[in-house]
C-alpha cells in the first residue's frame, strides 16, 4: 500500500483542487519512496495530515485524543450559533455549493474518496468523537506520527493513561479478561469478608444461654388470651425473626388499643358521675323553660290585637288624606281650564314671530356666506402683496450683494484650482514612486528567489547585484575552466582505461616477435627494422621492453594532475559563488532599504494628497453655495434677470392692489346687510321671550311637558283630568267611611287597644325569650354529655328517668374496664416472654446457617485461590504481549542507530498492576549495568523526541491493512530540538528504512535547512524521492522537474 496522489479540495486550509493536489509519483509514474513537504508554520502542513488521516481512518487523532477531545468539543459547542453552520473540516472561504472532499489514490488499495458531511444551521460538520474505522483498516492510524503524538506519548500522558490508550487502540480480550478478573477478585474479597463477619455473628448467637421451656410458657399465655376471645396463633420451633416481628406488632397494637379503651371507659365514668351532680340544676332549667314558653304564647296573642288596631287607624288616616288630595286636584284642574283660551292665543302669536325669524335667518346665512367669500379674497390679495414685497426686497438685496458674492466665488474657485493642481502634481509623483517601489519590490523578490549556482551564472538577475568594478566574468571563466578541466579529467580517465585494453595486445605482439626470431634469428627488429648487436640482444630488448608501463604511469599521473586541477577549479567556483551570495545578501538589504524608503515617501505623499482632498472638499461647498446664490449666472446675465424680475413684480403688485380695493368695498356692503338682519332677528326673539314669560304660558307649558302633550291638545286633556279627579274624590270618601266603621267595631271587641304599649310588650317578650334560651343552653350541654352514653334518651324524659339511665351505664362501663385491664396484663406478659423466645429460635437457626455458611466459604476460598493464580497468569501474558507489540528489538536497533545518549542505549517497556489502582505502562531506558530511568525525567527534549520516533517507526513497520503490510509512513516535523549529528543520523535511518523495508516515507518540515539537507542526502535521481513545497497558506507550489546531474 503506497500513495501516488492526494487531492484535497474545500478541506480546512485548502480551497480548490488545484491548491491541494499532492502528486507523489516519479517521472516513471511509480509512487516515490521518499516524499518531503516543506512549508513554514501556518501554511497548511497539519491540514494535509488531517485530510489523509481522516480519509483513511475516519478520525483525526489530535482532535479525539482522550485528554483533548472533551475540551475541543466544549470549545466547539460554545462557538455554535443557531442561525449559522459551524465548519470545522470544511474550508470557510468556499461557497456552500462547492465540494469539500479528500481523495487518496495509490497502489495496494482502491481509491479512497471521502466527502465532508454538510452541517445544518446551528450544527457542526465534525462532532469530536472517535468513529469506527473501515473494516480491515483498524491499524492504519499507527502510520501517522505528529509532534503532538510524540509529546503526548512520553511527556504529557501519565503511565495509567498510556496503558488505557494502548489497550483502547491495540488491546484485545486479554485486558478485558484481566479487568473482569480484577472485578471478580474484588467481589470475592468483599464476599469472603462478609462471610467471615456473618460467621462471627452466628458464633456469638450460639454462645448465648437459652431457655428450652419457654415455648410452653408462651403458648399457655396465648391460650389464655384465646379463651378471652382474642385471635392469636401459638408458637413452634419454626418461630423466626419475621414471626416475632409480626407477633410483637400484634401485641403492641392490641396493648395500644386496650389502653386507649381503658382510658375512654375511665373518662365515661367520670362524665356520668359529673352528670349526676349537675342533674338538680338541669331539672330547675327544665321548669324555667316550661314557664317561659307559656308566657311567650300569651304575649303573642296580645301583640296580634294591638297590630290589628294600629293598621285600622293607619287605614283611616290614609283615606282621609286621599279625600283631601282629590278635592285639591279638582280645584286645580278647574283653575287651569279657565286659563286655556289665553294660552291658545299666545301660541298663535308665537307661531307668527317664529316664521318671521326663520325667514330673516335664511337671508342672514346667504349674506354671511358672501361676506366670507369676499374676506377670503381680501386675505389672498394681502398675502400676494406681502409675497411680492418680499420677492422685490430679495431681488434688490441680491443686486446689492452680487459684487461681494462674485468676489467670494472667484476666490473659492481659485483656491480649488490651486489645490487641484497641487494634488495632480502629488498624484503624478505618487504614480512614479509607486512604479519605482513595485519595480524595487519585484527586484527584491527576484533577488530573494535567486539561487546562485553554476547553472544560474548567466541569469539576467545577476546584474542586480553587480558592483562597480566587479564583473561576473571571473565566475563564468572559473565555471568554464572547471568544465574544461572536467573534460580533461574525463579524457585522462579514458586514456588510462585504454591502456588496460592495450596490455593484452602488447603481450601478443611481444610473443609474436619472439616466435619470429626463434624461427629466423636476425639483428634487425621485425617491427621497427632497427639494427641490434646480435639476435640475442634483440630478443632481450623485446622481452625487457617497459615502455607500456611507463606510458601507463604517465597517464595515471596525468589523471591525478587533472583531478587536482578539477578539485582546485571546484573550490575556486565554490569560493566565487559564496562571494556572489554575500553580494546577493548585501544587495537584498540595499533593495529592502530602498523599498522601505519608497514606502515612507509614498506614505508622506498619500497624506499630502488626502490633506489636499480635504481642502478641496471643504472649499467646494462654499463655491457651490455662492454659485447657487447668483443662480449660476454671470454678472451681466444676473443684472438683466434681476431687472426683468423687478418689472414683473411691480406689474403684479399693481394688479393685486386694485383687486384688494374692490373686494373690500363688496365685503363692507355684506357686513351692513348682516347687521340689519341680526337686529330683526333679535327683535323677534324678544317678543317671543316676552310671551313665554307670562304666567299663563309657563303654567300651561308645565302641564304639557309633565304629561308629554302637544300644546294644541291641552283643552281636551284638562277636561279629562277634571272629570277623573272628581271621580277619585267620591271613591276616597266611600273608603274613608268603611275604614271608620271597622275601627269603631274593633274598639268595641278588644278591651283597651289604645292603652296597650307595643314597646313594653316587646321588652316582656325579650325577657321571657332570654330565660327560655338560657335554660335550653344548660339542658343542651347536659344532653350532649349523656347522649352518647344513653342512646335511648328522649327530650320527654324526666329527671328520675335520667338518673336510672346513668346508673345503668355506669355499671356497664365498670364491667368493660375490668375486662380490658385483664387483657392488657396478659398481652404485657406475652411481650415479656417473647424476649426469651427469639434467642432460643435464633440459636437453632444459627446452627443451620453456620453449617451452610462454612461450606460456601470453603468453596469461595478455593475459587479465590484459582482466580489469583489466573490473574498472575494473565498479567504475565499481558506483559509479554506488550513487549511483543512494541517490537523491542527493532526499537532498540533504531534507537541505537541515532544514538542520542552516551550511556542509556536500551529501551524497555514494563507494565505495573498495583492492587486497587489502574494498570500503568512505563517506558524506560537502561545502561549497560541494567539501571533504568524514566526518559521524560532525565532526557532532553531532543532525546525524548528520538525515543518517541524510534517507538513509532518500529510500530509503523508492522502495521497491516486487510492482512497486508501498510507500505507508507507519515511523519510530521520529526527533528524538533535535534542537533546536526542527530539530524544526519535520523536522515540515514529514514533512508535505510525506506530502502530496506520497502516503505514510502512522507515527511513534512518547517525547517528550510533540513529540507535542503534532505535534497542533498536523498536526491531524486538516485533514491526515487520527491520534494514538494507550499508557497502560501493552503496552496501547493507548482513544481518544475529536476534533471539527473549525473
Amino acid at each position: 500500500m503506497k500513495i501516488k496522489k492526494v487531492i484535497i479540495e474545500g478541506f480546512r486550509a485548502y480551497e480548490t483542487k488545484s491548491d491541494g493536489t499532492f502528486d507523489f509519483t516519479t517521472p516513471l509514474g511509480d509512487p516515490a519512496r521518499f516524499v518531503s513537504i516543506y512549508a513554514p508554520n501556518g501554511f497548511g502542513k497539519t491540514s494535509f495530515y488531517d485530510a489523509v488521516e481522516w480519509a483513511l481512518t475516519n478520525n483525526i487523532e489530535r482532535f479525539v485524543r482522550d485528554y483533548t477531545r472533551v475540551e475541543n468539543d466544549n470549545i466547539s459547542r460554545a462557538q455554535n450559533q443557531e442561525s449559522r453552520r459551524q465548519h470545522i473540516l470544511r474550508n470557510r472561504a468556499i461557497p456552500e455549493s462547492a465540494p469539500s472532499r479528500v481523495t487518496v489514490t495509490g497502489i495496494g488499495f482502491g481509491d479512497v474518496i471521502k466527502d465532508v458531511p454538510k452541517a445544518r444551521a446551528g450544527s457542526r460538520d465534525y462532532l469530536f468523537r472517535r468513529e469506527a474505522p473501515v473494516r480491515g483498516m483498524e491499524e492504519v492510524a499507527g502510520i501517522f506520527l505528529s509532534q503532538e503524538a510524540i509529546d503526548g506519548f512520553l511527556r504529557e500522558e501519565k503511565p495509567d493513561a498510556r496503558y488505557d490508550r494502548f489497550m483502547q487502540n491495540f488491546g484485545d480480550s486479554d485486558d478485558t479478561y484481566r479487568a473482569n478478573l480484577v472485578a471478580l477478585r474484588r467481589e470475592l474479597t468483599i464476599l469472603l469478608k462478609g462471610m467471615s463477619e456473618e460467621q462471627r455473628r452466628y458464633e456469638e448467637v450460639l454462645a448465648k444461654q437459652t431457655d428450652t421451656g419457654i415455648f410452653e410458657s408462651v403458648n399457655r399465655t396465648i391460650q389464655s388470651l384465646v379463651d378471652r376471645g382474642e385471635r392469636i396463633e401459638s408458637v413452634s420451633e419454626s418461630f423466626d425473626a419475621d414471626s416475632e416481628r409480626d407477633l410483637r406488632n400484634l401485641i403492641t397494637q392490641r396493648l395500644h388499643e386496650l389502653n386507649n379503651s381503658s382510658a375512654d371507659l375511665e373518662r365515661f365514668l367520670v362524665d356520668l358521675q359529673a352528670a349526676l351532680v349537675e342533674l338538680p340544676v338541669v331539672a330547675g332549667s327544665m321548669a324555667t323553660r316550661g314557664a317561659a314558653i307559656k308566657a311567650l304564647s300569651e304575649l303573642e296573642k296580645r301583640r296580634h290585637a294591638v297590630n290589628r288596631y294600629a293598621k285600622l287607624k293607619e287605614k283611616v288616616a290614609h283615606w282621609t288624606e286621599s279625600v283631601e288630595r282629590a278635592h285639591a286636584d279638582t280645584t286645580r284642574h278647574q283653575t287651569l281650564s279657565s286659563k286655556v283660551p289665553s294660552f291658545e292665543e299666545l301660541l298663535s302669536q308665537m307661531a307668527q314671530i317664529t316664521a318671521r325669524e326663520q325667514e330673516s335667518e335664511a337671508q342672514l346665512q346667504v349674506k354671511k356666506a358672501e361676506l366670507e367669500s369676499w374676506e377670503v379674497r381680501i386675505a389672498t390679495c394681502k398675502t400676494s402683496l406681502q409675497d411680492l414685497d418680499v420677492n422685490a426686497n430679495a431681488l434688490v438685496a441680491l443686486r446689492e450683494r452680487a459684487p461681494e458674492i462674485y468676489r467670494e466665488l472667484n476666490e473659492g474657485r481659485a483656491v480649488i484650482n490651486e489645490r487641484q493642481a497641487q494634488r495632480d502634481n502629488r498624484q503624478q509623483r505618487l504614480d512614479v514612486l509607486t512604479a519605482k517601489r513595485d519595480l524595487e519590490k519585484s527586484n527584491l523578490e527576484s533577488l530573494i528567489g535567486l539561487e546562485i549556482t553554476e547553472e544560474s551564472i548567466n541569469a539576467v538577475d545577476l546584474t542586480m547585484i553587480s558592483e562597480e568594478g566587479v564583473s561576473v566574468l571571473p565566475l563564468r571563466q572559473a565555471v568554464l575552466e572547471k568544465a574544461r578541466r572536467a573534460e580533461l579529467l574525463v579524457a585522462a580517465g579514458k586514456a588510462l582505461a585504454a591502456f588496460d585494453a592495450q596490455k593484452d595486445q602488447f603481450a601478443t605482439l611481444v610473443s609474436l616477435g619472439c616466435e619470429i626470431l626463434a624461427k629466423t634469428p636476425s639483428n634487425q627488429c621485425p617491427l621497427c627494422t632497427k639494427e641490434h648487436a646480435s639476435p640475442d640482444d634483440l630478443l632481450q630488448n623485446i622481452l625487457g621492453n617497459h615502455l607500456l608501463n611507463q606510458l601507463e604511469a604517465a597517464a595515471l599521473q596525468k589523471q591525478n594532475d587533472a583531478r587536482a586541477a578539477f578539485d582546485e577549479s571546484c573550490q575556486q567556483v565554490t569560493v566565487l559563488i559564496e562571494e556572489w551570495n554575500r553580494r546577493k545578501d548585501k544587495a537584498a538589504l540595499d533593495f529592502r532599504a530602498r523599498v522601505l524608503q519608497s514606502e515612507r515617501e509614498l506614505h508622506a505623499l498619500t497624506l499630502e494628497i488626502k490633506s489636499l482632498d480635504r481642502d478641496i472638499q471643504a472649499a467646494a461647498p462654499r463655491v457651490q453655495t455662492s454659485a447657487q446664490l447668483v443662480l449660476n449666472l454671470s454678472a451681466e446675465q444676473l443684472g438683466q434677470k434681476l431687472a426683468e424680475d423687478l418689472r414683473q413684480v411691480s406689474e403684479r403688485r399693481a394688479k393685486e392692489q386694485s383687486d384688494l380695493s374692490r373686494s373690500e368695498d363688496e365685503a363692507q356692503l355684506r357686513r351692513d346687510a348682516v347687521k340689519l338682519l341680526n337686529q330683526a332677528i333679535d327683535e323677534a326673539r324678544a317678543k317671543a321671550d316676552q310671551a313665554k314669560g307670562s304666567e299663563v304660558y309657563k303654567e300651561s307649558m308645565a302641564v304639557c311637558l309633565s304629561s308629554a302633550l302637544d300644546p294644541a291638545q291641552l283643552r281636551q286633556h284638562v277636561a279629562q283630568m277634571l272629570e277623573e279627579s272628581q271621580a277619585k274624590a267620591a271613591a276616597a270618601l266611600q273608603q274613608l267611611k268603611d275604614a271608620r266603621d271597622q275601627l269603631e267595631k274593633e274598639e268595641v271587641t278588644v278591651p283597651n287597644p289604645r292603652t296597650e304599649d307595643m314597646a313594653s310588650l316587646e321588652r316582656e317578650e325579650q325577657s321571657n325569650q332570654r330565660s327560655r334560651l338560657e335554660a335550653e343552653a344548660e339542658i343542651s350541654t347536659f344532653v350532649s354529655k349523656i347522649g352518647s352514653h344513653l342512646p335511648e334518651y328522649d327530650s320527654s324524659w324526666l329527671p328520675e328517668r335520667i338518673v336510672e339511665g346513668i346508673n345503668s351505664a355506669n355499671a356497664m362501663y365498670a364491667q368493660q374496664k375490668e375486662t380490658t385491664t385483664g387483657l392488657a396484663r396478659q398481652y404485657a406478659l406475652l411481650g415479656e416472654q417473647l424476649e426469651l423466645v427469639l434467642p432460643y429460635v435464633e440459636s437453632i437457626g444459627a446452627r443451620k446457617q453456620l453449617d451452610k455458611l462454612l461450606t460456601e466459604k470453603a468453596e469461595h476460598e478455593a475459587l479465590s485461590a484459582k482466580v489469583d493464580a489466573e490473574y498472575t497468569h494473565i498479567i504475565q501474558r499481558l506483559d509479554s504481549r506488550i513487549s511483543s507489540f512494541f517490537f523491542t528489538d527493532l526499537i532498540n536497533s533504531i534507537y541505537r542507530k541515532i544514538d542520542p545518549h552516551p550511556d542509556f542505549k536500551e529501551v524497555r517497556f514494563t507494565c505495573e498492576f498495583p492492587e486497587g489502582e489502574k494498570p500503568r505502562l512505563h517506558v524506560l531506558v537502561s545502561d549497560e549495568a541494567g539501571d533504568c530511568i524514566a526518559p521524560n525525567l532525565y532526557f532532553s527534549a531532543a532525546q525524548v523526541n528520538i525515543l518517541s520516533l524510534s517507538i513509532f517507526l518500529a510500530r509503523a513497520l508492522h502495521v497491516k491493512a486487510h492482512g497486508e503490510p501498510v507500505g507508507c509512513i507519515f511523519i510530521d516535523d520529526p527533528i524538533h530540538s535535534m542537533d546536526s549529528i542527530n539530524v544526519l543520523a535520523t536522515i540515514d535511518l529514514l533512508r535505510t528504512i525506506s530502502k530496506k523495508f520497502d516503505r514510502q516515507i512522507i515527511l513534512s518540515t518547517h525547517d528550510r535547512s533540513f529540507f535542503e539537507l534532505l535534497k542533498r542526502k536523498i536526491p531524486e535521481y538516485h533514491y526515487e524521492s520527491k520534494f514538494l513545497e507550499l508557497e502560501t497558506f493552503g496552496r501547493i507550489k507548482a513544481r518544475t522537474g529536476e534533471t539527473d546531474p549525473s
